[in-house]
């Protein structure tokens, strides 16, 4: 199924740049969906449908929370692009953004959203949660 919706750009640190690469860690045990683009693609009702998500421009969804009476916003692979037997997403460190004007239409809000495209295995999630 082809999907087209906004290009958002990916922002992280150079340095961690490097360690985000789709294996994440030397074990396997850490995987960054997303870690090697600077562009992703945003799908969704409601997104303007410009721009065609492909391998080189992957698909992403926004997603909304309400936590403590707060709306809380994030961009997350869509669920085709999620790695088997991991469990996530959850945040990376990355942010995305862009300065097309149809982004904040469409959250809501004038600001960098938290990019979760990070997926551990069940023992490093188990290691890393106690």
């Amino acid at each position: 199924m082809s999907r087209k919706g906004l290009h958002i750009n990916v922002y992280t640190d150079e340095l961690y740049r490097g360690t985000r690469l789709r294996t994440g860690s030397n074990d396997g045990s850490v995987i960054h969906t997303f870690g090697h683009y600077n562009t992703i693609t945003l799908v969704g009702k409601g997104v303007p449908e410009i721009f065609l998500a492909d391998e080189k421009y992957p698909a992403c969804e926004l997603i909304t929370r309400m936590i403590g009476g707060k709306r809380i916003l994030t961009i997350q692979p869509i669920k085709d692009l999620w790695p088997k037997g991991y469990v996530g997403p959850m945040s990376g460190g990355a942010f995305v953004s862009t300065t097309d004007s149809r982004f904040s239409e469409y959250t809501g809000i004038y600001a960098a959203i938290s990019l979760h495209d990070r997926f551990e295995t069940q023992e490093m999630y188990n290691l890393l949660s106690n």
